[in-house]
């Protein structure tokens, strides 16, 4: 059985240098790539997307010896690039028990372990909510003038510096988002017991996305390839809720 011996730094750096980091001289540019893939045509290889926590980053930002991190993305290939909006509105509260409200919303602590940190919810704001005016009243909703995108076009324009890549804005999960104000548990029974206050937050993230999306396509000047939402709708072996609910409430 053979033995895989581990490159240095140096050396892969050496290959993925001679792999992917002259985008420029394949056959696809990585907006083509996706594209392609996008439209279920064969690509000239398979796109690449990367997320990592901010220490994987760090770590393979030091093993690699890369700059930056857009030089770090060029080096492993990756076609796509996300981007956004600059948060410009007032800075979220902090607490002494080190607890904190993100500009979107939600109450957070960070976690750390032996690889990396992450965000939990550290309290369900409006858990206690009892009406779809107490919901629409919450003093911390986000709003759409705390979000610039003024600097789009030149944040484009600097990624597309060398060659084209697959450009796209994450506009946030309405339903990740709205039950991070209300709890879990709460939410999935209260789409059954009492819609109104669910529905209610969902529907206050969606007209805050809308906005958000309407001036952002103003200020992307036709440069934006994908505009994108998520949500964890579901696990393993189904969905959280009924395909009735996710239709007539979530849909």
């Amino acid at each position: 059985m053979s033995q895989i011996v581990p490159l240095d730094p140096a050396e892969t750096r050496a290959l993925l240098e001679k792999k992917y980091y002259h985008p420029e001289r394949d056959p696809m540019s990585p907006y083509e790539r996706v594209a392609c893939a996008v439209e279920r045509r064969q690509p000239d290889r398979v796109p690449f997307d990367f997320w990592a926590v901010p220490e994987t980053i760090v770590k393979l930002k030091n093993y690699l010896k890369a700059k930056d991190e857009e030089e770090l993305l060029q080096l492993l290939g990756v076609d796509c690039r996300t981007i956004g909006p600059d948060y410009i509105g007032p800075k979220p509260e902090e607490f002494p028990d080190g607890t904190y409200y993100t500009d979107w919303g939600s109450h957070r602590r960070v976690v750390r372990n032996e690889y990396s940190s992450y965000e939990e919810y550290a309290s369900f704001p409006l858990t206690e909510a009892n009406s779809r005016a107490e919901v629409e009243a919450w003093p911390r909703w986000p709003k759409p003038e705390y979000f610039s995108w003024s600097h789009l076009v030149n944040k484009i324009t600097s990624i597309n510096s060398r060659v084209r890549y697959h450009v796209r804005v994450d506009v946030g999960g309405i339903f990740e988002s709205a039950w991070a104000l209300y709890g879990l548990d709460h939410f999935l029974t209260g789409l059954y017991d009492n819609p109104d206050i669910p529905c209610a937050i969902m529907d206050c993230y969606t007209d805050l996305m809308i906005q958000n999306v309407q001036r952002m396509m103003v200020a992307g000047a036709g440069l934006i390839d994908m505009v994108y939402t998520y949500d964890d709708v579901a696990v393993q072996n189904g969905e959280n809720f009924s395909f009735r609910v996710i239709c007539s409430l979530i849909k």
